[in-house]
């Protein structure tokens, strides 16, 4: 593994202990009935710029400024929470905090998949993707305790300032691009990739623009599959889980700190051993299996009334998330040139905050009725999505190369 690399894995871990400041402890703030709003306000920046810095970013070769600017603003704005409690400015804050990590979340993944080209596509997305879940897992538990031993507005500054943190690992990937050391090898990785590309063109008969020659029907498809999944797990999780396990179970935050973690640290022991065994049976097997876990896992916690019944469903959804993540993740690392890995991960990112906008304010409305009702209802749309992937998505696990049954090639 190259250093820049471990560099930007160091730098993933840092920023992603600073997540939970907005995913359980602004909720927390904004209280049961107002925290599915904000993370609805949150996801829908997401939809709108996920695609557009990592569009941006493919064409100026910018993904290191933008992980940047996305890192510095997410910082200052969990600096702002601990200021606010003004209900309307922290839709505002929730806003600006999703367009924020719209710029560092996926242009991340994409300049790791960028400068481990050669890396087998399970490998590299089970990599980068543990950093992220070790990083939460750190955040939330350390988050809770720094609740239950002061107040809630102390956790946010900790998160600002191991969000600025993060930026020193960078500057090491700043000083080679400076000498142009880190440019060139991208630009050497993208160069080879499309001559290889172009070889393939005149052998197989694929789409001019280098791509998978069914590139736009396996994007939307996943599309359709992560955004029922997403809508499903942050509806349940995200949006009524930190306030479920708190007011309705009444559990200390400290200790909901730890339990809250144990899914992201599933994640972290099952992200890499998933990613290698994506390599050998191929992603679509691990992609239903996840698919399906996570609709399990939400129809179960309406089951959960007890503290350990909660442990292990959390056990399940950070398996669930494990293998969704590393399969999604190499599936666009198999269809993408290498020059359009960020707007591929800017698609997944995309994906999930369709899901992550329209989950919480469902799960809103359903909590009308009860939360085990809400569980139940949000389990089934994610077994839908799981029912939707056995039966449309067809893999040659030999070459990597995807196709979508029953519905003919998209030319968009």
């Amino acid at each position: 593994m190259k250093k820049n690399s471990i560099y930007l894995l160091i730098s993933a871990f840092i920023i992603s202990v600073s997540s939970p400041a907005f995913f359980i402890f602004m909720l927390n703030k904004a209280g049961v009935y107002n925290a599915p709003l904000l993370v609805s306000i949150y996801f829908l920046q997401s939809i709108i710029f996920s695609y557009i810095f990592g569009k941006v970013s493919d064409r100026y070769n910018k993904d290191l400024l933008f992980i940047l600017i996305g890192i510095i603003s997410s910082s200052i704005l969990y600096l702002t929470i601990y200021l606010i409690d003004n209900f309307i400015i922290l839709i505002i804050i929730a806003a600006l905090i999703g367009i924020s990590n719209s710029a560092w979340t996926p242009l991340i993944m994409a300049l790791f998949l960028k400068i481990e080209d050669k890396m087998a596509s399970g490998k590299q997305a089970s990599l980068i993707n543990s950093m992220f879940s070790f990083g939460w897992a750190v955040g939330s538990i350390i988050g809770g305790i720094i609740e239950q031993l002061t107040n809630l507005n102390m956790v946010f500054i900790f998160m600002s300032i191991i969000g600025g943190i993060s930026i020193i690992p960078l500057t090491k990937l700043i000083t080679s691009y400076k000498t142009n050391k880190t440019k060139d090898q991208l630009f050497n990785n993208i160069k080879n990739s499309r001559e290889l590309k172009e070889k393939k063109c005149s052998i197989k008969k694929i789409t001019i623009r280098g791509q998978d020659e069914n590139y736009n029907q396996i994007i939307i498809f996943l599309i359709i599959c992560i955004s029922l999944r997403y809508l499903c797990s942050q509806g349940a999780v995200v949006g009524i889980l930190p306030n479920y396990i708190q007011y309705e179970l009444i559990i200390l935050p400290g200790l909901k700190g730890l339990i809250l973690s144990i899914n992201m640290i599933t994640q972290c022991i099952f992200i890499i051993p998933l990613g290698y065994l994506i390599d050998k049976l191929g992603k679509r097997p691990i992609f239903f299996v996840g698919l399906i876990g996570s609709g399990l896992n939400s129809i179960f916690y309406s089951m959960a009334h007890n503290i350990w019944f909660l442990i292990l469903n959390q056990v399940l959804i950070g398996f669930s998330y494990s293998a969704i993540v590393s399969s999604t993740t190499a599936i666009i690392r198999d269809i993408s040139d290498c020059d359009k890995y960020g707007q591929g991960m800017g698609i997944n990112n995309m994906a999930r905050s369709v899901g992550g906008m329209v989950g919480p304010f469902l799960a809103f409305f359903l909590l009308n009725f009860s939360y085990d009702f809400a569980f139940q209802i949000l389990g089934i749309i994610g077994l839908i999505s799981g029912l939707i992937a056995v039966i449309f998505l067809k893999e040659n696990k030999i070459n990597s190369k995807y196709s979508i049954r029953f519905i003919k090639k998209l030319d968009i």
